[in-house]
C-alpha cells in the first residue's frame, strides 16, 4: 500500500495559485476540512500574519484562532504586491477554486 498524504492550494479567479497548505494531511476529508477552516479565517484580518523572507521579500500566513498556520503565500518582491494579495483572498475566498492534491503531484509556486 502507497501511503498518501494531501495537500492544497487556493488558486484565483484566474487560476493562479495565491495560498498552499502550511502542512500535508493524511487523507483526503482531513485536506478539506483544513480547506473549510481556512475558507473561515480568511474573513478575520487577524488571522493574517505579515512577515519577510531572509532574500528579501515578503509574503503571509494565513494562521487559525491560535496563529498556527493554515497555507502560506508566495515570495513578494514588494510590501504592497503582498497587500494586493491579501485583498483578493478576502474577497474571493468563499467562492475561490481550491485544489486538493495528493503531495508531490503539484507544486504551486
Amino acid at each position: 500500500t502507497i501511503f498518501k498524504t494531501y495537500a492544497f492550494v487556493l488558486l484565483t479567479g484566474k487560476d493562479e495559485p495565491v495560498l498552499s497548505s502550511f502542512r500535508s494531511y493524511g487523507s483526503r476529508e482531513e485536506c478539506r476540512e483544513a480547506i473549510e477552516h481556512l475558507k473561515e479565517c480568511a474573513v478575520n484580518p487577524k488571522c493574517y500574519h505579515h512577515t519577510t523572507s531572509g532574500i528579501g521579500g515578503f509574503y503571509y500566513y494565513l494562521g487559525d484562532e491560535k496563529g498556527d498556520p493554515l497555507a502560506i503565500s508566495e515570495i513578494y518582491s514588494s510590501n504592497r504586491s503582498m497587500h494586493q494579495s491579501i485583498s483578493e483572498v478576502k474577497k474571493s475566498v468563499s467562492q475561490a477554486k481550491i485544489e486538493a492534491y495528493p503531495e508531490g503531484n503539484l507544486s504551486p509556486f
